[in-house]
């Protein structure tokens, strides 16, 4: 069974234009994947009828939202345009990703999604697990812990440089943070003289998995890159 800040399982599935999909796709975005049990049903409908209409307040928090059922292609289609679905459904007719998310019902030849949502996080891992979900209210849930997932991670990345440093040497250290872009902070630690306190930084560096490069003879400084603070597709840029 899945769990929380699990790497989510991959995908590979059509949808119904029959253009493949997969979870790589979304990982620049925090991502909704909800799995229902079948086109064209009243809960069904009603669900990603409140989806829909909600579609520009998912936009806003950067969240896409993808369905995923065992119907095929063309009845996603039909749903689709049924209902002016304005999110990407994704046909899993065999079940087996559904099977891998643990949302599969089967008896014999009988299958279906059971409605389970998963909030998974821009680097894949999954946030928030939903088992029973209600069709109607379901939108403004996932809406509601999106902005806290999102509010608590904002202010954990934004806390944790200064919290490992506090666990340096404060009797030797002075702090200047500069913060160069969102989530890519570059701190410069100015030491005094003696150089004996240098080696509890290593080791803090050794424990908490940060980069460290050696002073300069000339500044005595040593610089700090926090590596998990990083977003995809940016870079660390340090001043001299």
């Amino acid at each position: 069974m899945l769990e929380l800040n699990q790497t989510a399982p991959t995908f590979a599935l059509y949808d119904a234009h029959e253009n493949l999909h997969q979870l790589s796709d979304y990982q620049d975005h925090w991502l909704v994947i909800y799995f229902y049990p079948k086109d064209n049903t009243p809960g069904c409908t009603k669900e990603a009828c409140a989806l829909r209409d909600d579609s520009e307040k998912f936009a806003q928090l950067n969240t896409k939202v993808i369905g995923i059922s065992t119907d095929n292609s063309k009845s996603h289609l039909s749903f689709s345009k049924k209902q002016s679905l304005a999110f990407t459904l994704l046909a899993d007719p065999d079940g087996k990703v559904s099977a891998t998310y643990g949302a599969l019902f089967k008896l014999g030849p009988v299958k279906f999604c059971k409605r389970h949502s998963f909030i998974i996080s821009p680097d894949g891992k999954i946030m928030k697990i939903y088992r029973s979900v209600s069709p109607r209210l379901h939108s403004q849930e996932l809406l509601k812990d999106l902005k806290d997932l999102q509010t608590k991670t904002s202010n954990r990345r934004a806390m944790l440089p200064h919290n490992i440093l506090g666990l340096l040497s404060p009797t030797f250290i002075r702090l200047r943070s500069e913060w160069e872009m969102p989530w890519s902070p570059c701190v410069r630690l100015n030491y005094a003289q003696n150089p004996a306190p240098l080696r509890l930084p290593q080791m803090a560096g050794r424990l908490f998995g940060m980069q460290f490069l050696p002073p300069s003879r000339a500044t005595s400084a040593l610089r700090i890159s926090e590596l998990p603070c990083r977003l995809p597709g940016t870079k660390n840029h340090h001043s001299a």
